[in-house]
């Protein structure tokens, strides 16, 4: 796995791990094949920095759309705690090698 394919398994799971009342909203755009993050109106890069004018703005419009079956933006669901622990268990379900007991 290089470090960017590591960086992106990172933000994805901070981002489907965020609490489910953030006003943070996350999101994948498939065109650019970039993470990036909405907050009070304001869109952030993959490493928290505002995107600039023109770029906020064309992602802008297109964050309108992201309804339409068209669109390549999609938002990053929120996993619940119940969720977590399953998606952890499987994660962990995969190294069989590691005892999983019930204390």
């Amino acid at each position: 796995m290089t470090d960017i394919e590591r960086f992106n398994l990172y933000w994805l799971n901070h981002a489907m791990t965020a609490p489910v009342a953030s006003a943070e909203r996350y999101y994948y755009d498939a065109h650019t094949r970039k993470f990036f993050t909405e907050r009070s109106g304001v869109l952030f890069d993959m490493v928290d920095l505002p995107l600039t004018v023109p770029a906020s703005e064309h992602l802008g419009e297109r964050l309108a759309g992201i309804d339409a079956e068209a669109s390549e933006i999609v938002e990053i669901p929120r996993l619940n705690v119940r969720d977590k622990v399953s998606v952890q268990l499987l994660f962990l379900s995969k190294f069989p090698t590691l005892s999983m007991k019930k204390s």
